[in-house]
Formats: C-alpha cells, sequence, structure tokens
C-alpha cells in the first residue's frame, strides 16, 4: 500500500515545521502529491450589548478574521513554494471555522 495524496494541517509551529520538512521528504519519495491546511478560527468579541454599538464589534470580528486568513495563506503559500522546489506536487488551502478537527475532515 503507498500514498498518493497527504493531507498535511499546519500552524506554523515549530513541532508543525518539523512535520512539514517530514511530509515533503516523504511525499518526494514514494511520489505522493501534499494539500497543506491551515484553519484559521472565527473571532468573537465578547462584550457588553449595551456598552457599544454591534456594528463596532462586527467590524473588529470580521477586520481580524480577514487579517488572520491574510497572515495564514502567506504562511501556505510559502510552504507550498518549498514542496514545490523539492518537487512535490503542493496545494496550499486556508479555511476559517470554529473547530479545525471538522475543517480538515471536510
Amino acid at each position: 500500500m503507498y500514498y498518493k495524496h497527504i493531507m498535511l494541517p499546519v500552524d506554523g509551529s515549530e513541532p508543525s515545521r518539523k512535520a512539514e520538512k517530514e511530509c515533503i521528504a516523504f511525499a518526494k519519495s514514494i511520489g505522493a502529491k501534499v494539500t497543506a491546511i491551515h484553519v484559521v478560527s472565527h473571532f468573537y468579541l465578547h462584550f457588553q450589548p449595551w456598552a457599544t454599538p454591534k456594528s463596532l464589534h462586527t467590524k473588529i470580528e470580521r477586520e481580524h478574521e480577514e487579517e488572520a486568513r491574510e497572515i495564514a495563506q502567506k504562511m501556505v503559500s510559502a510552504l507550498v513554494t518549498r514542496a514545490t522546489k523539492e518537487g512535490v506536487d503542493c496545494d496550499g488551502l486556508v479555511v476559517v471555522g470554529d473547530h479545525p478537527y471538522e475543517e480538515i475532515i471536510n
């Protein structure tokens, strides 16, 4: 049995970078494709409803999520570039969700 396609969840941490290197080397050795995925968590601002307008909280939550997605996309794109330079077919995926395990399964 051999693998044709490997999903690699990443978060940018040192252990994640180590897993990335191992995954790329393994994928290269067996000719498998890699899909790197990073899940950005929704940002929920806790507030007292009477303290500030809901529109302000919605704006802050949306901006935080957009910025987190941009940062994640840069991280995943850099990983795709590194894998490609190693001769490994690699795609990157950034998704937003409350539970990373559910997004990975989806």
